[in-house]
């Protein structure tokens, strides 16, 4: 049943991104999930495509392996129904058949036919500490609206940045610094990067830190079941004046202990799992 060949699963030839992360990347967990609990490869009537589109492309600009992915796909019956599954920002780039989901981290790519799905990998860890800060952003300045925001609160006190040499890439320490500065924070700043979102957002929730997802095109996965506003500061572009205005105006004990009610359902790898399973089934696209 599954025609498309392996060597459209690759395995990454890049590091681990974020560089915590050990083990599968979701693409490959949900791969060898499926096939074991749907050997015909389908779930009501869409058919799963099974490539794993970040580790070739992430592959190809890395040593420019060459995945002929467009031609597989032109073999597909065009006329039946499936469904993939990609956290790449950009995916996908190739030319799907028409009737084809794509249950996307990223977001880069739009459409009818996208199904936003939570942007997240391996657990972080607990790293419990005493709230000391009050919010604070560790990362790149990737995108404009992090610079905005970084520009608007860096001579505010109760605001800690920490953007300058810092990426995944410089190894362990800079973990242990990013876990520890946001298992201090009350409240982290979760602006979009490159993509509509940010593993960041997942990150903070894990560690007891409510995020305030900043951006100009929302990225909400699981809109019909959750009210993200229950355990995620919601800020738009244009609100980013206000966000201290906004924050005060929550109570973080209770978005903590909602978080802790919806995320093991709907933010790791088993409930993104079965709510990927379950929206097919039901066909709430």
């Amino acid at each position: 049943m599954y025609e498309i060949t392996e060597k459209l699963r690759p395995v990454s030839l890049l590091a681990p991104y974020p560089n915590y992360h050990r083990g599968d990347y979701f693409e490959e967990y949900f791969f060898k999930r499926f096939v074991k609990e749907y050997p015909n490869a389908e779930v009501k009537g869409s058919r799963y495509i099974p490539i794993f589109w970040t580790n070739c492309y992430t592959n190809r600009v890395f040593r420019s392996v060459n995945y002929d992915i467009q031609n597989t796909l032109n073999n597909l019956n065009r006329f039946d129904k499936y469904f993939t599954i990609s956290q790449h920002d950009d995916c996908v780039i190739e030319q799907l058949p028409k009737n084809t989901i794509i249950f996307s981290m990223g977001g880069n790519k739009t459409g009818d036919n996208i199904v936003p799905i939570p942007l997240i990998c391996s657990p972080i860890g607990k790293n419990n500490k005493k709230k000391e800060i009050y919010v604070s952003f560790v990362g790149s300045l990737t995108h404009r609206l992090r610079t905005v925001l970084y520009n608007t609160y860096k001579n505010d006190n109760e605001f800690i940045f920490v953007t300058k040499d810092w990426n995944w890439d410089s190894g362990s320490k800079n973990v242990d610094i990013y876990k520890d500065i946001v298992s201090k924070s009350s409240f982290t700043l979760a602006p979009r990067g490159y993509g509509k979102t940010s593993f960041r957002l997942y990150e903070a929730m894990q560690l007891d830190s409510v995020p305030i997802y900043v951006y100009d095109e929302p990225w909400l996965p699981w809109k019909r079941d959750l009210d993200w506003s229950k355990f995620c500061i919601l800020i738009d572009e244009n609100n980013i004046n206000n966000i201290k205005e906004i924050i005060r105006s929550v109570d973080y004990n209770k978005m903590i202990q909602y978080k802790q009610k919806v995320y093991d359902d709907f933010f790791t790898y088993n409930g993104v799992y079965i709510n990927i399973i379950k929206t097919l089934k039901n066909g709430n696209i």
